[in-house]
């Protein structure tokens, strides 16, 4: 009964780090920083430990027993952490643009105006409210910085938005914007669109293609139309049947209603798109989750990945 009622206080314990170590880890998950679990539970671990060697300092081969255990499940925890440490490592490549640095009628921007006034010029409280993809946002940001009265134009929320495509499209849609700046719009959208009773006009200003890059080693230079419709149909999964090594292809696609996946279907034409293969971004931003993680250099991703340019300006009436 002595011996039953001394462990009661590591009963305590173990009860209360486990509580702490259900909710905080649910906190991290939420949060999106999975990378920080393993460290996490490690400290949780590593408390307990103390408490454990402070109960068999007297005993030598109790001690080193415990010891023993704590050093195989630190190295067992290490392994996670130590690993996104490498990667984190690697230069990463991405394609997040700084809006910020491209808005209209701001010192240092990187917008491209032209020299010359053009005849065109919306007077205070009669401008087009506007909105489109990320990428497209420096050259409609230039255009209201030629024809826009001079003001603050919050990318966020203002008669110059970019909330990307698929919520351009929605916007316009709704009757927030008068014209966005996208890719042509998928058969979703166009769905959308006409169960709203909406016509779109369309006015191309620039023709839709892809950049295709891999990692830096893969010997693989070029790739057919063909290659490529066969690798995102699922056909060819492996580098080695189109003169690379023999590595799986990983064929990186982007979310549904995204002007880059509205053109890779088209592109595929008749031939169906496989399903893309994902990673979570950040576990707690719901449709985030479907975007394509953020690329890094090295061989255990030999992935494809794509980057379309070239848009057009749809127009509801």
């Amino acid at each position: 009964m002595k011996k039953l009622w001394s462990l009661i206080p590591a009963f305590a314990i173990f009860i209360a780090l486990s509580i702490v170590g259900f909710f905080g880890g649910i906190v991290l998950l939420l949060s999106g920083e999975r990378a920080w679990l393993p460290l996490f539970f490690f400290v949780l671990l590593f408390l307990f430990f103390i408490f454990l060697l402070s109960k068999r300092i007297g005993d030598a081969k109790k001690w080193k027993q415990t010891g023993a255990v704590f050093v195989v499940l630190s190295i067992m925890l290490a392994v996670w952490p130590l690993y996104q440490a490498y990667l984190d490592s690697i230069p990463g490549v991405s394609a997040e643009v700084d809006i910020y640095s491209y808005m209209p009628f701001q010192e240092d921007s990187k917008l491209n105006v032209l020299d010359e006034e053009p005849e065109l010029q919306f007077e205070e409280g009669d401008v087009p409210r506007l909105d489109g993809a990320t990428a497209l946002y420096p050259i409609y940001a230039a255009a209201a910085e030629m024809m826009y009265p001079e003001a603050w134009y919050e990318p966020s929320d203002s008669e110059v938005m970019v909330n990307t495509t698929p919520f351009a499209y929605s916007n316009l849609f709704e009757g927030e914007v008068d014209a966005i700046f996208a890719a042509a719009p998928s058969q979703g959208q166009l769905k959308t669109a006409d169960a709203k009773g909406l016509k779109l006009t369309l006015t191309p200003i620039g023709k839709e293609a892809f950049v295709f890059f891999v990692h830096a080693d893969n010997p693989v230079e070029s790739l057919s139309s063909e290659d490529l419709r066969m690798i995102y149909s699922g056909e060819i999964t492996d580098w080695s049947s189109v003169g690379g090594e023999a590595e799986e292809i990983r064929a990186f696609q982007r979310p549904e209603d995204s002007g880059s996946q509205t053109a890779l279907l088209q592109f595929m034409g008749e031939v169906p798109v496989m399903e893309a293969p994902r990673e979570n971004i950040e576990e707690g931003m719901g449709g985030i989750i479907n975007q394509v993680a953020e690329y890094k250099n090295h061989k255990m991703r030999s992935a494809l990945h794509s980057v379309s340019t070239g848009r057009k300006w749809p127009v509801m009436k």
